[in-house]
């Protein structure tokens, strides 16, 4: 797939881009071709197999550092059965593999000698109570595997919305705590429109600057007024 310049849902290279992993935790990377990118215990891909695909996909992390697009298993699939979950018991025991054949799947994972998906096969196969489960109970257990187990991931765009979200999670007090919805009432509320010309104080890191500038796209002229050295 060639990236097109004209299309904004396509990652290009030395694009900045917000990586959203299994766990909710977030990092935002530059894509460089020659680059790796490391998630951690999610794994590490190529950049270069990122470039060209699409923004707001979830994709997995294979053997090699390539990526793959992948589905997560949820409610949809779940079927309205006569199960319930009365006989079911909190009983560590239910689980019949060891701590450390559970530990032996996970660094198995890490070299990539076994998958997420094997992983998860293998856990619910061995455990008693699985099949006593309702349905949405099981899909439950199996999302739960899969935000501990899959090097999965979603690649998101620097958008104001995206990045607001990001630095109110992470770090609030670098945009001085602004949530998205309230930069929104302040683009809202300041009428800021293309080729306007807007004076703004913003001690946030270039926060609300940065939106006045993406709302007025080419033309216009905003000044910024700061409290620094």
């Amino acid at each position: 797939m060639i990236a097109s310049r004209l299309d904004p849902t396509v990652i290009k290279s030395g694009d900045h881009v917000i990586i959203r992993m299994p766990s909710t935790n977030s990092k935002v990377v530059c894509l460089k071709p020659d680059n790796s990118v490391s998630l951690g215990k999610f794994g590490t891909f190529k950049a270069s197999e990122l470039i060209g695909k699409t923004f707001g996909h979830t994709y997995e992390i294979e053997k090699g550092g390539s990526i793959a697009p992948h589905t997560l298993a949820g409610f949809d699939n779940a079927d309205i059965t006569e199960a319930n979950n009365k006989e079911i018991l909190d009983n560590p025991k239910a689980q019949k593999l060891t701590f450390q054949e559970i530990e032996q799947l996970k660094t198995m994972s890490l070299s990539g000698d076994v998958s997420a998906q094997e992983i998860i096969a293998t856990l619910t196969e061995n455990n008693e109570s699985f099949d006593k489960k309702t349905e949405f109970s099981k899909s439950k257990y199996i999302m739960r595997k899969q935000k501990k187990f899959m090097k999965s991931f979603v690649p998101l765009e620097t958008s104001v919305y995206n990045l607001c979200n990001y630095f109110f999670e992470f770090n609030p007090g670098k945009i001085r705590g602004i949530r998205a919805d309230t930069l929104s009432q302040i683009l809202s509320l300041a009428n800021v429109y293309g080729n306007a010309r807007v004076l703004a104080v913003d001690d946030g890191q270039g926060m609300v600057i940065g939106s006045l500038m993406s709302r007025m796209a080419e033309g216009g002229q905003v000044v910024g007024i700061h409290d620094g050295d």
